[in-house]
């Protein structure tokens, strides 16, 4: 018998389609629900190109999930790491299927939009770079607040 590891890993980076909004489970852990958009150009025949938004359901669980919370508003742009998990459903009409969303391992914030002290030393770094080389691990990350 053949053995091998399988294994299920999603990496997206895109904006964040609406504000994280932050629940607990019947058992009490928090967790943080996020809209992640990515787009797609495609060219047509006529030459112009067309967008294409996917919006994915991604699920963050733990004790990141509060301090996430309060960062995570529409339009941030972050990048997520995790795993595709899928559930069973049933709708008020009796649809029944299956729902996919990514739970996620790890979650950076690549710009965030509304952080103005985020954006402040973003600028002060880029212009510190232009000036002299100053090594990238210096600058405090400061977009995680965790």
């Amino acid at each position: 018998m053949l053995h091998y590891r399988s294994f299920s890993q999603v990496i997206l980076c895109g904006r964040l389609s609406q504000d994280a909004r932050l629940q607990n489970t019947k058992s009490g852990t928090s967790m943080l629900i996020l809209s992640v958009a990515t787009s797609v150009s495609t060219k047509k025949q006529d030459g112009t190109y067309e967008n294409a938004s996917t919006f994915h359901d991604c699920l963050l669980f733990g004790s990141r999930a509060a301090k996430l919370a309060e960062v995570l508003k529409k339009g941030t742009v972050v990048c997520v790491q995790g795993s595709l998990s899928y559930r069973e459903v049933e709708l008020a009409n009796g649809y029944k299927g299956r729902s996919a969303s990514i739970a996620v391992e790890d979650l950076q914030i690549l710009a965030n939009p509304h952080s103005a002290q985020g954006n402040q030393s973003r600028a002060n770094a880029r212009s510190s770079r232009q000036s002299a080389p100053v090594p990238q691990d210096s600058f405090p990350n400061e977009d995680i607040p965790c």
